[in-house]
C-alpha cells in the first residue's frame, strides 16, 4: 500500500485524494468495422471483462462513445478496423492506443490474422485488455511477462488460448494510479467528496 501511495502522490495526486475511494468502472464502446468478427468480439468482450475483474476493474460495454456518460465513468473508444493504415509508423503492433489523444484505441484485424488466420476470441480479448490498460495507466509501458508484455511470443499466443495471461502486481498498481489520476482530473473524486452523484 505504501508503494501505491507514493506512486499516487508522485503521479500528481494529493494525499487526501489517495485515501478516497477511486471509481473502478469504465465504459468501453467498440465500433466494429469487420462484420465477420461480430461473434468473436462478443466472446472476447466477455473474456476481457473477466480479465479486468481479476484486477478490480469493471468494464461496461456500451454501444456508442458519443452519448455522454450518465455515471461519470471513464469512457474509452475502440475501433476494430479491417486493415492497418499504410502510413502507420510501426510495422508490427496488432493495435495502437492513444492515451494522450482522446482516449482511443485502434485494433487492426489484418494484423490479428497474421498471428491466427481466424483470430480467436482469446487473442482479441488479450489485445483489448492490453490496449485498454495503456489508456488506464496513462502511458506506454510494458512488463516483462503477462498481459502487458511488450511483444508476445509464440508460447504466449498458445498459452492465452487455454487461460488468460495475467497482470503483474505493477500493472495493477499503475492501473489504479491512472484511474485515480483520471478521477481527480475529471472532478469525480471532488464531486464524490461533496456528496454529489
Amino acid at each position: 500500500m505504501s508503494n501505491l501511495l507514493v506512486l499516487l502522490v508522485a503521479g500528481g495526486l494529493t494525499a487526501q485524494a489517495a485515501e478516497m475511494p477511486v471509481p473502478t468502472t469504465i465504459e468501453v464502446a467498440v465500433r466494429l468495422c469487420v462484420p465477420s468478427a461480430s461473434e468473436t468480439l462478443y466472446v472476447a468482450k466477455a473474456q476481457a471483462a473477466r480479465m479486468f475483474a481479476a484486477a478490480g476493474v469493471e468494464i461496461q460495454w456500451i454501444s456508442s462513445s458519443k452519448a455522454p456518460s450518465t455515471s461519470g465513468a471513464w469512457r474509452i473508444a475502440v475501433d476494430l478496423l479491417p486493415q492497418s493504415p499504410k502510413d502507420l509508423q510501426f510495422a508490427g503492433p496488432l493495435a495502437v492506443a492513444y492515451p494522450f489523444q482522446g482516449q482511443s484505441i485502434k485494433i487492426f484485424y489484418d494484423r490479428l490474422q497474421r498471428v491466427d488466420q481466424h483470430p480467436s476470441a482469446a487473442l482479441l480479448a488479450h489485445v483489448l485488455v492490453h490496449e485498454i490498460t495503456h489508456i488506464l495507466q496513462g502511458f506506454d509501458r510494458h512488463s516483462e511477462t503477462g498481459i502487458m508484455k511488450g511483444m508476445w511470443t509464440t508460447a504466449d499466443y498458445y498459452a492465452m488460448r487455454w487461460r488468460p495471461l495475467l497482470f503483474t502486481s505493477n500493472d495493477v498498481e499503475f492501473i489504479r494510479a491512472g484511474m485515480a489520476r483520471h478521477a481527480q482530473s475529471s472532478g469525480v473524486l471532488s464531486s464524490n467528496v461533496a456528496g454529489k452523484p
